[in-house]
């Protein structure tokens, strides 16, 4: 069974290839030194090592929110659920906001061809602060935020199967740049404000160091990689002031 199977990834692979544009890999050879280099380099952190980190220092409101997010991929046409992770803010009276954001792994399950099932762990690894500008203003239930942050977020996959037949992505397998995302809403400073939803769109970029026995780099790349994605996040206020916010 598994050797029909693979078999069946196999012939998936070369249409993809052939295409270049969508599909999986089923590794198999030995590795390239071009690739073992590209592995060898991928050192920065994961998801699974992140631990949510309090707001940054310094003088101003400190607000922190729990984020819920759904993406839509747009070349997929799927949607991938993010477990809660978390957003820790310093808002300035300069009318800047900087801050930590936190999010857990998810599990992606995907269908390419209409057919095939693709399986795999989606990591999402802040790079850097998020930053941006903020005006307060009156909100439902006192001050509020109108903030307009981006965010910079590298994507990594791990533990792809492609019909359940386990891909050697490797553990460097990432976007070559961040996707930056931007948020822009008003956002509640008192434990009384309601979530605020945002729906923000942005480019998938395209992936590095993916595939330890063959590149697959092209592959995932022309699978997910590409403009008019969307995310629909819904933050939600967890705690005011820094003493509040660091005591957990």
């Amino acid at each position: 069974m598994m050797l029909r199977r693979s078999g069946m990834v196999a012939r998936v692979l070369a249409i993809a290839l052939a295409l270049g544009t969508t599909g999986a890999v089923l590794s198999s050879g030995s590795a390239s030194a071009g690739i073992e280099a590209r592995q060898a380099a991928a050192t920065s952190a994961t998801s699974a090592d992140l631990q949510p980190a309090d707001a940054p220092p310094g003088d101003g409101i400190v607000a922190g929110y729990w984020v819920d997010s759904v993406t839509r991929i747009a070349k997929l046409g799927s949607n991938l659920t993010v477990p809660r992770g978390r957003f820790d803010a310093l808002v300035k009276s300069t009318g800047t906001l900087r801050g930590n954001l936190t999010l857990p792994a998810a599990k992606g399950y995907f269908v390419t061809f209409g057919i095939m099932p693709v399986t795999s762990t989606v990591e999402l690894i802040p790079d850097g602060e998020a930053t941006g500008t903020v005006k307060i203003v009156p909100g439902e239930h006192g001050l509020a935020a109108d903030a307009d942050v981006t965010a910079k977020i590298l994507i990594a996959l791990k533990d792809v199967r492609v019909d359940g037949v386990p891909l050697d992505a490797g553990p460097g397998c990432r976007t070559r740049i961040p996707a930056s995302i931007r948020i822009k809403g008003v956002l509640g400073l008192t434990p009384e404000a309601p979530p605020t939803e945002v729906v923000s769109t942005f480019d998938m970029p395209s992936f590095s160091g993916c595939g330890v026995r063959e590149d697959l780099d092209r592959v995932l790349s022309g699978l997910v990689s590409g403009p008019g994605n969307e995310l629909r996040t819904t933050l939600s206020i967890r705690c005011i002031t820094r003493e509040v916010c660091e005591a957990g």
